[in-house]
């Protein structure tokens, strides 16, 4: 974290220095969040240029990419629904 620059040093450090991966936070987000969203709640994600570390973390997990002004690898949809689902067969 030391050797950013300072403008991404303003960025909290589990988003910047997630783990292995860099997927730390999304997990323990999406882990906790089916349950404080509602049935037709979505989450809008922008993971940067880590869509090859996302799909790694969560090949299972269906989400719709978005096009963006950047390109259309760096934010993601992903439904309660879809999150729900993947819960329960990790919890198996």
């Amino acid at each position: 974290m030391a050797a950013l620059p300072s403008e991404y040093r303003a960025e909290p450090e589990l988003a910047l220095a997630g783990g292995d991966d860099g997927m730390d936070f999304v997990r323990q987000l999406f882990a906790a969040a089916p349950a404080c969203m509602s049935e037709e709640a979505v989450i809008i994600l922008e993971i940067g240029n880590e869509r090859a570390y996302f799909e790694a973390a969560f090949p299972q997990l269906p989400v719709f990419w978005l096009d963006t002004s950047a390109g259309e690898d760096q934010v993601l949809l992903v439904t309660r629904q879809a999150l729900a689902a993947q819960t329960r067969l990790a919890a198996q």
